[in-house]
């Protein structure tokens, strides 16, 4: 990972991917740069964001996504650094687990500011900058959970929603200006929380996709690679579920 390949699909390509530091933001990166484009990682995590930038042969710009002045920053310093932006990857996320009636009003604020302000401020800004180049392309990180919500995830789910509609609406009005939108909606994956599964938490949670086990995260990064290549040209507006099949229903149990 991190060397770039013959196919070069993305050669010359200018991209950001905001929680780049780890999970999918860390395997998307990687992939971004396998295939020839210059990544810039956005992060929180300064010594997790360097050492994926120093891997990919990119750059770190500590980022918090939920301040629009952080990430019209981003923004504008990677353009004016390269003179261009063909690729923005809003995929900064957190997870927190409560039920709804113990969720407090900071825990909300933060959930939703850094899983849809930060979509919103990182699609704004890169279009912003897309349109006068007249093209560009953008992928949200969604969810599944947006299809099939799980208790506990009441503010998470929401956003995850939310950021689904932003997408539709972003997709209908950037068309014009050269600009595609998607989001990539994930499943069950083998990072941030999951990864320290173990005994029968781990079980159930491999289980929760009809295939029998989550996901790698570069199987998700697949995903978002395909939505910005060449060859979803005329993919827009589109919520790529890569979950396994966890949300076209359930196996019946054994009898």
């Amino acid at each position: 990972m991190g060397k770039k390949s013959k196919a070069g699909r993305l050669e010359g390509r200018i991209a950001i991917v905001t929680g780049g530091a780890s999970g999918l933001g860390r395997a998307t990166a990687s992939l971004l740069a396998d295939e020839g484009a210059k990544v810039t990682i956005a992060d929180l995590d300064e010594e997790g964001g360097r050492g994926v930038a120093d891997m990919v042969g990119g750059t770190f710009r500590r980022t918090n996504v939920a301040y629009s002045a952080d990430v019209d920053a981003l923004v504008a310093e990677t353009s004016a650094t390269h003179g261009m932006l063909h690729i923005m990857i809003n995929n900064a996320g957190i997870c927190p687990q409560s039920p709804l009636v113990e969720i407090d009003d900071p825990t909300f604020r933060q959930v939703m500011g850094v899983n849809f302000d930060g979509v919103f401020f990182g699609t704004r800004a890169a279009a912003r900058v897309m349109r006068n180049q007249g093209c560009g392309t953008i992928v949200n990180t969604a969810s599944a959970g947006a299809f099939m919500p799980t208790e506990n995830m009441s503010v998470y789910a929401a956003a995850k929603s939310a950021v689904v509609t932003l997408t539709r609406v972003a997709a209908i009005e950037l068309a014009p200006l050269g600009i595609r939108v998607n989001a990539v909606c994930p499943g069950p994956m083998r990072t941030g929380m999951a990864a320290g599964l173990t005994g029968a938490a781990r079980a159930a949670f491999e289980n929760l996709s009809p295939l029998g086990r989550a996901a790698d995260p570069i199987e998700m990064a697949q995903g978002i690679l395909f939505l910005i290549s060449d060859e979803a040209s005329y993919i827009n507006g589109h919520a790529l579920q890569v979950d396994g099949g966890s949300i076209a229903g359930k196996r019946a149990p054994v009898t």
